[in-house]
């Protein structure tokens, strides 16, 4: 993403919440996060408030709860904007 023009930040604080977020991705007014998650409690408080103004959330998992992150992103789906875009991913494709 470096390369194509976007400023990458790591465990960088959003805007207006302050919430941080593990990795975030900004080119103009375009935003990329990536929020690793161990514990489901918050996340969709967290999703819903804190991570709202991202563009594009990518929740990243183990394996074994991605199925457990699509049910909480399904219900966030129906209080956010059309626009947004969540996703999930596994930990295991961030290694080579």
């Amino acid at each position: 993403m470096v390369t194509q023009g976007w400023k990458a930040r790591i465990e960088a604080a959003t805007y207006p919440s302050k919430k941080l977020i593990d990795v975030i991705a900004e080119k103009g007014k375009e935003t990329v996060g990536y929020e690793v998650t161990l514990h489901f409690e918050n996340l969709k408080g967290n999703i819903e408030k804190d991570l709202a103004d991202i563009n594009t959330l990518i929740i990243v998992v183990e394996d074994k709860e991605v199925k457990k992150a699509q049910e909480v992103i399904e219900k966030c789906k129906q209080t956010l904007s059309p626009n947004k875009r969540l996703d999930v991913s596994t930990i295991n494709k961030f290694f080579l």
